[in-house]
């Protein structure tokens, strides 16, 4: 059986969890026959967004908040037809 979903996590700040994160979804992105989905989940210091140079907002924040489509808050990786991205957007 395939994994579905990967979370990648840990206690402490600064141990690498968005870099890892971030070439664990560009390999699996690499494969044509698999569509990856790289969520960012940290509300609270959310930094994929800024890593891969796209804008934080809408997001996932947003999404969660009602005030946008989850269609809406994906973007599409510019030079990775697979990889889809979901950043963490604005909490406040």
């Amino acid at each position: 059986s395939k994994p579905h979903v990967i979370a990648v996590t840990s206690a402490g700040c600064g141990d690498g969890k968005t870099t890892s994160a971030i070439n664990l979804a560009g390999v699996l992105a690499l494969k044509s026959n698999i569509r990856v989905l790289l969520l960012d989940g940290d509300l609270r210091k959310g930094n994929i967004a800024d890593v891969l140079g796209i804008d934080e907002s809408p997001g996932l924040a947003e999404v969660l908040a009602g005030s946008c489509r989850i269609e809406e808050a994906i973007v599409v990786a510019e030079n990775w037809p697979n990889l889809f991205l979901l950043p963490a957007g604005h909490t406040q």
